[in-house]
């Protein structure tokens, strides 16, 4: 990786440190992880090591970082493009792909895969988690960019999912969401809904059928806070299939990242991954305001598992 630093979009705000300006520009590792990369000598500035965290950077500064050579977990590469114009992309993503770089991804990625495919650079227009599968927009410049990211929170999001338990007709969360503090989880990341949260958020859901001891539901949601789906079906008391943080004993997350994917782990998920969904978006497109509808139909291992559980 090879970086100018006048090419960049953060020139309004030299001097910067070094490992500031590399966990903002390349979050796909954190501050401190980047500061480890640093100490190890792979990071040279205008061809010279340099070992200094805090070394404040200049306009037209070159960064060079040669990676340590790692392999990346295995993902899933389906991917199915479900509309394209010269602005913008929609993408349907498997259960099993992050989208962006983070944490030991970066190669198996959906936008390193895309950008390698279009060899151009796009920009993701949101975000969703690794295991949920479903639509995600691409733009192919930033101003596109921008414009998606406000009709995305203007327009209306479907999500589907498989849930633990009998669920109302009609049902909505609108409890407030924040980081959990740290001894109310062993999982880092793990976000809850309650009086204490800092976040409003709001989402409402509707059931389209239960079958034994689940049921299939549509999600809602108003607002687009991290993990929100997730974690208003935890606090309805209607944790989804498969979610190892939200799923009612996030101790199997821990597991997970200990062990990977037992089959005794598996049994009692119950399924591979998060059974949450993409499944629409409905937005007026970012050049002309003409209203556009883009589905993305139930993913294959949502009806093999309706399929099992309905006939058991």
């Amino acid at each position: 990786m090879t970086v100018k630093i006048n090419e960049c979009s953060y020139d309004d705000n030299y001097p910067v440190r070094l490992d500031s300006y590399l966990s903002e520009r390349f979050s796909y590792l954190s501050r401190s992880s980047w500061q480890k990369e640093i100490k190890s000598g792979r990071i040279l500035i205008n061809s010279t090591p340099c070992f200094l965290s805090s070394l404040l950077l200049k306009k037209g500064d070159l960064i060079k970082f040669t990676a340590e050579e790692k392999e990346e977990p295995p993902v899933d590469f389906s991917y199915k493009i479900l509309y394209e114009d010269s602005f913008f992309i929609a993408v349907q993503k498997s259960g099993d792909m992050p989208v962006h770089p983070a944490g030991k991804y970066f190669q198996n990625t959906l936008l390193y895969i895309l950008e390698k495919e279009y060899s151009a650079k796009l920009f993701p227009a949101h975000r969703i988690d690794r295991e949920t599968s479903g639509i995600v927009l691409f733009a192919k410049n930033p101003q596109t960019a921008a414009k998606l990211q406000e009709e995305i929170s203007k327009g209306q999001k479907t999500y589907t999912a498989i849930v633990r338990g009998k669920t109302p007709s009609e049902f909505e969360n609108s409890a407030s969401i924040g980081d959990s503090p740290e001894n109310m989880s062993t999982v880092r990341k793990k976000r809850f809904a309650g009086k204490d949260g800092t976040e409003k958020a709001y989402t409402s859901f509707k059931t389209v059928f239960s079958f034994g001891d689940f049921s299939f539901i549509k999600a809602f949601p108003e607002t687009g806070r991290l993990h929100q789906i997730r974690v208003h079906l935890e606090n309805s008391g209607f944790p989804i299939v498969g979610d190892k943080i939200y799923g009612g004993d996030d101790s199997l997350f821990v597991r997970f990242i200990n062990e990977g994917m037992t089959p005794e782990l598996e049994e009692k998920l119950l399924m591979k991954r998060c059974a949450l969904h993409a499944a629409s978006i409905e937005i007026k497109h970012p050049d002309n305001g003409i209203n556009i509808k883009i589905n993305s139909p139930m993913p294959e291992d949502f009806i093999t598992f309706i399929k099992r559980h309905r006939n058991g």
